[in-house]
Order: C-alpha cells, then sequence, then structure tokens
C-alpha cells in the first residue's frame, strides 16, 4: 500500500489547470503568458494562487540573499514555470528547493510548457539541520593557522544552526561570507592575472575568496561529500593566487563537510 502523496487534491487541481492551459494555448510562446494564463486557469479552479511573492534571507542583520518564487498555490505547494525545449536540470531543482526551504513549505512543482506536451514534477522538501565533519589534511592546517580554522568551523555552526542545510552553493556561500565577516576575518575575492607563457589572458577572479589572505575558501552544495571537479577547481585557484592553504565547504544532503588542502 502506498502512502498518500503530500498535498494531494492540491497538486491534482494544479496539473489539471497545467493541463488546460497546455490544451488550450500550445508550446512556444514566452515564459509570462503561461504565468498569466496559470493564475486564470487557477482562480477559475477556486485556488488561491500568489504570484512573484518575494523575501529576503536576512543573516547577522543584513541581506545575504534574495528570492522570487513564480507562484504559491493555497498558501502551500510553490509552483515554478518554465518553458524549455529539454527537460528540468538540477539548477532547477536547486532553485525551487532555495524557495521551499525559504518559505518554509514541504512541497514543490516544477511545470515545463516548452515541451510536446506538458511536463511536471512534484519536488518534495524536508529540512536538514545536519552536522559538521572534516576531512582531508585538515590537523596540517590545524598547525599552520589554528585560530583561523577555527574561526571558521565555528561560523559553520552558527550557519547550521541558523539556517540547516538545503540552500544552494551560491546562497550557502553568500552565508558563509557574511558570518566569517562578522567574526572579523578578512573577506577577498582576489584576482588572477591569467597567463600561458608569454600569453596573456587579463584579468580573472579567482573563483574562490580568501580568508585573512592565508586561506583558500570554495563553497560546493552538493548531496556527496566530494565533488573532484570542486577540489581541482579550488586547487587551480591556490596556485594561482600562490595561497597553498584552501578549504572546500561542502553543505550537502546531511552533512557540512570541510575538507582541507595543503599544496606542496
Amino acid at each position: 500500500m502506498t502512502g498518500k502523496l503530500l498535498h494531494e487534491e492540491i497538486t491534482r487541481q494544479v496539473i489539471g489547470a497545467g493541463m488546460d492551459v497546455f490544451n488550450s494555448v500550445g508550446p512556444g510562446w514566452d515564459e509570462w503568458d503561461y504565468h498569466r494564463t496559470m493564475l486564470k486557469a487557477l482562480a477559475d479552479r477556486g485556488l488561491k494562487a500568489e504570484s512573484h511573492l518575494r523575501g529576503n534571507l536576512m543573516h547577522r542583520g543584513e541581506c545575504a540573499d534574495r528570492f522570487e518564487l513564480d507562484i504559491m498555490v493555497e498558501d502551500k505547494v510553490i509552483l515554478e514555470l518554465k518553458h524549455i525545449r529539454e527537460g528540468f536540470a538540477s539548477e532547477h531543482y536547486v532553485q525551487l528547493i532555495n524557495y521551499l526551504k525559504f518559505w518554509k513549505k514541504d512541497l514543490g512543482l516544477l511545470m515545463n510548457f516548452g515541451g510536446d506536451r506538458l511536463y511536471f514534477k512534484r519536488v518534495p522538501y524536508t529540512p536538514r539541520k545536519g552536522t559538521i565533519g572534516v576531512a582531508g589534511k585538515w590537523s596540517d592546517l590545524q598547525e599552520e593557522c589554528p585560530e583561523l580554522l577555527n574561526t571558521i568551523k565555528d561560523a559553520c555552526f552558527h550557519i547550521l544552526a541558523e539556517h540547516g542545510l538545503g540552500y544552494s552553493r551560491n546562497t550557502s556561500e553568500k552565508l558563509l561570507m557574511r558570518e566569517l565577516k562578522f567574526l572579523d576575518v578578512e573577506i577577498n575575492n582576489p584576482l588572477v592575472d591569467l597567463a600561458y607563457g608569454n600569453l596573456k589572458l587579463g584579468e580573472r577572479h579567482a573563483g574562490a575568496f580568501s580568508a585573512d589572505s592565508r586561506l583558500m575558501l570554495k563553497a560546493s552544495a552538493l548531496p556527496e561529500n566530494t565533488s573532484s571537479v570542486d577540489l581541482a577547481r579550488l586547487k587551480s585557484c591556490m596556485a594561482q593566487v600562490d595561497i597553498p592553504l584552501g578549504l572546500l565547504v561542502n553543505f550537502g544532503k546531511s552533512v557540512l563537510l570541510l575538507r582541507a588542502i595543503k599544496m606542496m
């Protein structure tokens, strides 16, 4: 026997409204056209629908990030509309989960009007506080910069206590930078004079940020605890700015993992 779906009747009505719109309008128009028609279709079915709700994610008295959803249905389900040729991408799920977490809702619905038929996907969300773990060259970094490393760990503990896990990489990085600044850690996004031999490629931001000019940090938000791509990119940044100590901070599914790196 299967369990009952979250907000089953509401989502059934929302999907039905989407089918009404798709069958009437068809694919190939602007996303705003589908937004307006969905608002009418939902109202026709007697559903309360709020459009373009906005919210500021506050941390330490300042705005760390801003969110704007498409449609909130019955103050229970967040509906995100797309008009794309291909299937839903990871960033669409990340975007919706950001909204679910911020507005404290447990179900979202992705709906795509850009294909040969209406495509939709239910996205449930369960809040997670999580724990902190360490890996890599942690003991080496503790010898090199113990106070800074402990401050970063304290910052992560506070972010977990205040916000838990679940936000995207960009949002998690903004929270981490804001918390470190609050703790009087000097944060910089250094510029790199990128070159290959005598070929000058120009100035680039490093793609990671420095803490007190002693440690390079990069945030990620992946379900697994390690990303070889993020590790490689962080090491590339460290080599270019000549800072041998690094920390990959992964805001994962259940663990906030601090992976320490020391370049030889």
